[in-house]
């Protein structure tokens, strides 16, 4: 066979190759992939590499899947392989777990035009891995994606106005960005978005109509989590009429036919005793588990860390919610800034030797880690470390600056380290006057009990004879 006849026979192999994978019959098409890798064909060897890097035959090996890569990356540089790439060293998937590496295939990735680079180099700086956290540089690489045509972008720009996150609040630009995603690109999380945020009394949005209608977009887009998160609206009578039975039928139909929402939603309800449900531990952990084995490192496995690791739950196992909350931290499919309530719970069971030996310095890390990443309770244990603490320098001014920066986070512990500061007069000048009336509004408002307060108040009336005792044998 003279090489023109070969080329045109490759062409038609690779034609028929492709057919096949457009059309998710993997097995059928991999022979072919392998033969024209062989040939040199370089799209075949990176195709190669995404059936190991996940497993669309089934077989999963990272380390194949790297080698493929590779050998695309040294004889010809196609953006989706430095991108994919990156994937791999972002979570650590036949290589060690290095992000400075994962930044810089994806920036290698955009340079060639790969748009979905932006949107991994966002995530980088939303979170602070690899990099210093940078919020503005996070939206500005979402934008770019976005503008790009990259739908989660298009979501995850909405979600940046939402919040404030790297520009400024902006809830029309919000609105705008997220009915691009659900509208134009039909992206579920989109639809599930807005409508919250239409459900939202407090929102100059407000409305309950739209909110059901993106509801049931978001079914048809998902019938088996659009069912899951449709029934949230009999459970509380949004647009809808309160109906609790039609809510668990919905639900539980919805977790019958395999979803993760569903048994989240309903582990947790029967946890916190939410939508008229009873507290029930049994059904809580049920099908909190359930949600855990169908996704690992969902929110799932943070709620059963605590409800193992919290007496009040009467389910203690510390060694399963040490378990489960290092699952839930280091799984990347949970990064979301609330996901860093994992680092206090975990940095927590380190502090006080719950279930492992106490270990201060590894109690520490989580916390800083969790400060990086903006938990405003994680700020208040870090804060208590430069307060004395065994080992540590004492710091007042920084025990006061991050109890001041997690109450204004909306911390109750931040609150009462600022109470604290005020009282004994750690990193501000002591002032009895506003811990006492800090102390107070606390009690009113049920964030600390009347015996706490009293207790640091009177502290800091010792503190302060002491010293005027001391100014005055000083005359």
């Amino acid at each position: 066979m003279d090489e023109l006849q070969k080329k045109n026979q490759n062409a038609k192999k690779l034609d028929l190759a492709l057919q096949m994978y457009d059309t998710n019959r993997y097995e059928m098409a991999k022979p072919l992939f392998e033969e024209l890798s062989k040939d040199g064909n370089i799209l075949s060897t990176s195709i190669l590499g995404n059936y190991y890097h996940y497993g669309l035959d089934g077989n999963t090996d990272y380390k194949k899947a790297l080698a493929y890569y590779r050998k695309v990356i040294a004889e010809n540089e196609i953006t989706d392989v430095w991108f994919e790439l990156g994937r791999m060293y972002e979570d650590g998937l036949g290589v060690r777990k290095n992000y400075r590496k994962a930044k810089e295939c994806f920036e290698k990735a955009v340079e060639n035009g790969c748009v979905s680079g932006y949107v991994f180099l966002g995530k980088l700086y939303l979170f602070g891995e690899g990099v210093k956290r940078d919020e503005k540089k996070c939206y500005e690489y979402f934008l770019r994606a976005a503008e790009g045509g990259d739908v989660f972008a298009a979501y995850r720009v909405g979600c940046c106005y939402l919040n404030g996150t790297g520009v400024e609040k902006d809830i029309n630009l919000a609105e705008e960005w997220l009915c691009s995603a659900a509208d134009d690109g039909e992206y579920f999380d989109a639809c599930t978005k807005l409508s919250d945020l239409y459900l939202d009394k407090k929102s100059s949005k407000y409305n309950p109509k739209l909110a059901l209608y993106y509801a049931k977009r978001a079914l048809e887009l998902d019938p088996i989590e659009g069912e899951a998160f449709l029934s949230m609206f009999y459970a509380v009578g949004n647009a809808v009429e309160k109906n609790t039975e039609k809510f668990l039928e919905m639900v539980t139909r919805a977790i019958d036919n395999g979803s993760v929402n569903g048994a989240y939603l309903l582990g947790k309800s029967y946890m916190l005793g939410n939508f008229d449900l009873p507290e029930d531990m049994d059904r809580a952990e049920k099908y909190l588990t359930i949600a855990s084995e169908r996704e690992a490192g969902g929110w799932s496995d943070y709620y059963l860390g605590v409800l193992y690791g919290d007496t009040i739950y009467k389910r203690i196992d510390y060694r399963k919610a040490r378990f489960y909350l290092e699952r839930f931290i280091n799984t990347s499919s949970v990064n979301t800034s609330s996901s860093d309530k994992g680092f206090f719970e975990i940095g927590w069971l380190y502090y006080f030797g719950k279930g492992i030996k106490k270990n201060l310095q590894k109690a520490y890390e989580y916390f800083k880690k969790g400060t990086k990443r903006g938990c405003p309770d994680c700020m208040a244990m870090y804060a208590n470390f430069y307060d004395g603490e065994k080992g540590f320098p004492e710091k007042p001014h920084l025990t006061y600056k991050w109890y001041k920066k997690s109450m204004d986070l909306g911390s109750a512990w931040g609150y009462l380290g600022v109470l604290t500061c005020y009282a004994l007069g750690v990193g501000v000048k002591q002032n009895l006057k506003k811990a006492r009336e800090m102390g107070d509004y606390a009690v009113k408002n049920d964030m600390w009990d009347k015996e706490i307060v009293d207790d640091l108040y009177r502290k800091g009336e010792r503190k302060a004879m002491r010293k005027k005792k001391t100014t005055i044998g000083k005359l």
